[in-house]
């Protein structure tokens, strides 16, 4: 597995969660779920270390902006470009501030998922 197609996806929609696994597993991308922004930071000190990280804004308890906020006290996390997630109609102005590199409004658009994430990850090896 190339190390630079891997996600960490945070949402605590299992459905989303497997959505988006399932598309990006078949492009050949490694895919970590948490459950919430504590999981998803528990994951990166953990010592995963992903090429992208896919974040729900809005979750119950520790969500979008408190992941953004525990992420950057880490030089080392914000090294890893993030894109949020949401369904919030203000989502573009509600991330300015958090060191974040795109929005993708829900529900997802399968096409537009796949077209935001793959500038983000190493190219696909070839078999």
């Amino acid at each position: 597995m190339n190390t630079g197609r891997r996600v960490l996806v945070i949402d605590d929609d299992p459905g989303i969660c497997e959505a988006i696994h399932d598309v990006l597993q078949l492009e050949d991308i490694e895919v970590r779920v948490a459950s919430c922004g504590a999981d998803g930071i528990q994951t990166l000190r953990s010592g995963y270390r992903p090429g992208l990280i896919l974040l729900d804004l809005m979750m119950p308890g520790t969500d979008g902006p408190w992941f953004c906020s525990e992420r950057a006290k880490d030089p080392e996390l914000l090294k890893i470009q993030v894109i949020i997630m949401s369904a919030h109609g203000q989502a573009e102005t509600r991330v300015a501030g958090l060191s974040v590199n795109a929005v993708l409004t829900k529900p997802i658009d399968l096409d537009d998922l796949l077209s935001t994430v793959t500038p983000f990850l190493s190219p696909k090896l070839k078999k």
